[in-house]
């Protein structure tokens, strides 16, 4: 008796120890791993339409109260992917029934998403996280237009991909504020501006990504960049701009 209670007790510390390898305590730990859900789709169109009555799919994905989330699906250069402005969800299409990305989960902050679509009608979707501190971006995204000096405004040329993130990030260009709105928060995206250039006449003005919004010290690796072209007499021709998030990037669990 004495030594099955000894193997009960050691079996107990070791998955505790496994289950806290990465986290300072339980509850954090408890954080990282997400209860998926099961339910049922319909698409209309271009338009999904996912439902579930499971407590999970609230907490982790839909929000209190809500048992059925609208997606759209949108393609960008032959890509295929479910998306949600509200969700701030991007979802890409890579075979099977199974979509991977992203998305925001109001009032928290970044998680993976893995929506399967099933043959009979029913489905799963599991959020997670991919890193303990949060998530990585999927995939290269790189966003360019057309920009002017005089007045500042801009025009989007090309993404290659996400169609929601491209929408997100372009907008906190399009607007000035180089800040983007996740949910209720607003949260600086572009900082500490750079020039090469002469002041009146840069040539170009690069932004890297905010530490707020890309942590782990990826921040670094993006940048919000434009470039200007001048005649002979130094007068303003035209102007180019270029967003560039890379895959890996770290987007936050708890968006401060």
């Amino acid at each position: 008796m004495k030594k099955l209670v000894f193997i009960a007790v050691a079996a107990t510390v070791i998955a505790a120890a496994l289950f806290c390898t990465s986290c300072s305590d339980g509850a954090k730990a408890a954080e990282q791993f997400l209860t998926g859900s099961y339910g049922t789709y319909t698409w209309v169109g271009d338009n999904l339409t996912i439902t579930s009555s499971e407590s999970n799919f609230e907490r982790h994905f839909a929000g209190e109260g809500v048992h059925s989330v609208k997606l759209t699906k949108e393609s960008v250069k032959g890509a295929d992917y479910l998306t949600s402005g509200k969700y701030c969800l991007d979802a890409k299409d890579i075979g099977g029934g199974v979509w991977q990305g992203i998305f925001y989960l109001n009032e928290k902050g970044f998680r993976s998403i893995t929506i399967t679509l099933k043959s009979d009608g029913h489905c799963t979707v599991q959020p997670g996280l991919s890193i303990e501190e949060g998530i990585k971006f999927p995939e290269d995204l790189k966003i360019k237009g057309m920009c002017t000096r005089a007045t500042d405004s801009t025009e989007k040329t090309s993404s290659t991909g996400m169609p929601t993130y491209t929408a997100i990030f372009f907008n906190s260009i399009k607007h000035g504020s180089l800040k983007t709105n996740w949910g209720v928060k607003e949260v600086e995206t572009f900082t500490n501006r750079q020039l090469e250039g002469s002041g009146t006449n840069p040539i170009t003005e690069t932004w890297n990504g905010a530490s707020q919004l890309f942590a782990n010290g990826t921040a670094a690796n993006v940048y919000y960049k434009k470039i200007y072209k001048y005649d002979s007499s130094n007068t303003f021709i035209s102007g180019e701009f270029e967003i560039f998030i890379p895959k890996g990037t770290v987007l936050p669990a708890v968006l401060e």
